[in-house]
């Protein structure tokens, strides 16, 4: 079963069964199809970062936010690289911290429009900027340091992504997950829509 979950509503907007001998990557453009995405944002996570489901969510008017990992390894390598790099444009946030259940996080956001580059080489649909989020947990005296990438169709700023207070995780499934940070889900009139495997 495969699901989109409207975040801001806090419930199942629509959810179809996988086929058998099938994935969620078939399921998803079926799914979006039953979905209005107009002035809305798509959060999926790396599994789902594919080129023609960029491309379905720009061709219904929505937006997306998507994990990058290493099943788009040359796309994710150039955007690693390009973080990496100091003489890189980008625009980085002030730390957030958060902290309970014993366990303290500091987040930070950095965000980049300079993507010509980017695009020439990989083409890929509505993308406007690309995303780095650095997430260090410290918790009984162990610290674990963990870097995610993303690929935006908006060009979010670095201060429309630190406006927000610290997430409450209970009710925030975005920020207990791999799905995209509540941080990069921001000015986004509708819904946001998070597909996800029920």
């Amino acid at each position: 079963m495969v699901s989109a979950w409207g975040c801001k509503q806090q419930l199942v907007l629509a959810q179809i069964a996988t086929e058998e001998n099938s994935n969620e990557i078939a399921a998803i453009p079926k799914l979006l199809r039953l979905l209005s995405l107009r002035g809305s944002t798509v959060t999926v996570d790396a599994l789902n970062c594919q080129r023609a489901i960029a491309q379905q969510i720009v061709d219904q008017d929505g937006g997306y936010a998507m994990a990058l990992k290493g099943n788009q390894q040359s796309l994710h390598d150039d955007v690693r690289r390009f973080f990496d790099d100091p003489q890189s444009k980008v625009e980085t946030a002030k730390p957030v911290v958060d902290g309970d259940h014993g366990r303290i996080e500091t987040r930070i956001a950095a965000v980049s429009t300079d993507i010509g580059w980017l695009q020439e080489i990989h083409r890929w649909p509505g993308l406007a900027a690309i995303g780095k989020m650095e997430r260090m947990r410290e918790k009984g005296g162990k610290t674990i340091t963990e870097t995610a990438y993303y690929l935006l169709s908006s060009a979010l700023t670095c201060a429309s992504i630190s406006q927000y207070s610290s997430p409450k995780r209970s009710s925030d499934p975005l920020t207990t997950s791999p799905w995209i940070p509540r941080r990069f889900q921001t000015e986004i009139p509708k819904f946001r829509a998070r597909v996800s495997r029920v």
